[in-house]
Parts: structure tokens; C-alpha cells; sequence
């Protein structure tokens, strides 16, 4: 049988795992929708009226 200390470290490492996965398909989601808004959405043109240009 194992001990508590092991089972207590396998559960640790486990929920370690899970949270970065989780995290980095949170980002990866997250940069995959930015660049389809980026793409979609046409930048908006800055006005120069008013404006000091050197």
C-alpha cells in the first residue's frame, strides 16, 4: 500500500498539471481569439484634424 506522503505529492503534482493545461489552453484560446478579432475587426483610422504633426 502507499503511503499518505506519496499520495499526498501524486495529488499535488496532478493538480499542478491540470492548472497549467488548463492555463495554457486558457492563453492559447484567448490569442487565437484576438488575432480572429484582429482580422475581423478593421482598425480604426486616427484622425489627424486637430492634431500637431510634425
Amino acid at each position: 500500500m502507499t503511503s499518505p506522503k506519496r499520495l499526498e505529492r501524486e495529488l499535488i503534482d496532478w493538480i499542478k498539471f491540470l492548472a497549467e493545461l488548463i492555463y495554457g489552453l486558457v492563453l492559447t484560446v484567448f490569442y487565437i481569439i484576438k488575432e480572429i478579432i484582429d482580422l475581423t475587426v478593421p482598425p480604426r483610422q486616427k484622425s489627424l484634424q486637430g492634431e500637431h504633426v510634425l
